[in-house]
């Protein structure tokens, strides 16, 4: 949860959709990476912020005491650390914690920069598996801690979830532009934005890429040159460590672009189908909760029958979501086509992105499976091994007759 002041006054669609990726992650890689002895794994949201927001929706840090406590109900502890630079917001999620902690576990408070705790909580985590939510507000985390202390850990599992902020990219790479005419305010902004992003090679990465935006007549050149650096970063943070990546957008509402991309450093094979299906899981509440707002602003703009809005309503949110479902069946179905038309068996895991395509970020599992039921059917695949979400799952061609 970011550290911005005004941040929790009530809970946007973009939040509610990667708390949501957050809960449907992080409880199944629990699970998993607890379930051999000694069934213990850590948990570190490096801006905690609040807690909660003051509409009482529950922020990051009580989603976490959430899953500890189902955890702890199974014989698996789950550490969580709190990190909250602002001491009114720590004092607030002090008292949440102590309100709702109950049977959770362990919860440790770090009141102050996660760079400054990062160390110290390291140490206490020792060798445990540990998955590190960071959410910060801008330019907060500098680059080093996730890429020479978290990345580099020396451990079992360690797993990194960034929402990585394209809107605040976008905004200090219009000082770029004005060169040695940058002000001294705009000069620490820019070097900011390097301590954040490893450095100043982002300033000619966002610029080639905003010219190039403008030229082909891009009317969102700043937010396209964003997107450029986002994907240089993490090429950078994965050739720097022994971790892979997959990141799916963020967005206010379905027609506004990208304002945040969610990354996911991991190691293990499984991570990129459980991401995959937790994001699709959150996108169909996200869409549910701009259909929700949109149609409260009609409530309050118009005299008509409250009754017809909901049944209109019911209906536009039941036909969007089965639009976006079977586009993204069709889809994955003519890619895993080619392959298993050709004899060759398929594992999802291997390449995630490919697989899913654009759709990554709003199909998940199941519409995986039922696009390989729609080729069962149509005589070019089996079916498959294992569980969609387990990672090892292979998609078998149909066998030909002899």
């Amino acid at each position: 949860m970011s550290a911005n002041t005004n941040f929790f006054t009530s809970q946007q669609p973009a939040a509610v959709f990667k708390l949501k990726v957050l809960e449907d992650y992080l409880t199944p890689w629990a699970m998993k990476v607890a379930s051999k002895a000694p069934r213990e794994v850590a948990y570190v949201d490096g801006y905690a912020g609040a807690g909660q927001y003051d509409d009482a929706h529950k922020g990051s840090p009580l989603y976490a005491v959430d899953i500890a406590r189902k955890l702890a109900a199974q014989n698996r502890i789950m550490h969580i650390h709190l990190v909250e630079r602002d001491r009114a917001h720590a004092e607030t999620l002090r008292h949440a914690v102590a309100a709702q902690g109950q049977g959770a576990g362990p919860v440790y408070l770090h009141h102050g920069a996660v760079e400054e705790q990062i160390d110290a909580i390291l140490n206490d985590i020792g060798t445990r598996p540990a998955l590190f939510f960071l959410d910060p507000f801008g330019t907060a985390l500098p680059y080093d801690v996730v890429a020479s202390k978290l990345l580099l850990r020396p451990a079992r599992s360690t797993e990194v979830l960034l929402n990585f902020s394209l809107s605040t990219v976008w905004r200090i790479g219009g000082i770029v532009r004005k060169g040695a005419s940058a002000s001294s305010g705009e000069t620490v902004t820019l070097l900011r934005g390097d301590r954040f992003l490893g450095g100043p090679w982002w300033r000619e990465v966002f610029a080639e890429a905003r010219r190039q935006a403008d030229v082909s007549g891009d009317s969102s050149s700043a937010a396209t040159a964003a997107s450029y650096v986002a994907r240089e970063y993490m090429q950078r943070m994965t050739g720097e460590t022994a971790h892979n990546v997959i990141s799916v957008p963020i967005r206010r509402t379905p027609s506004e672009g990208p304002i945040f991309t969610l990354m996911l450093f991991y190691q293990h094979f499984a991570a990129p189908m459980l991401f995959a299906d937790a994001a699709a899981r959150a996108h169909r509440k996200w869409r549910q909760v701009n259909s929700e707002n949109y149609y409260q602003g009609l409530l309050n703009d118009t005299q008509g029958s409250l009754f017809d809005l909901q049944e209109t309503f019911d209906q536009q949110v039941v036909a969007e979501q089965t639009d976006v479902r079977n586009r993204a069946i069709a889809a994955i179905q003519t890619r895993l086509s080619s392959h298993l038309g050709q004899g060759q068996a398929v594992r999802i895991c291997d390449d995630v992105p490919h697989w899913l395509g654009e759709h990554l970020g709003t199909a998940g599992a199941s519409e995986v499976r039922q696009a390989i039921k729609n080729l069962q059917k149509a005589g070019i695949a089996q079916g498959y091994t294992k569980d969609m979400v387990d990672g090892r799952a292979v998609i078998l061609p149909a066998r030909r007759g002899r």
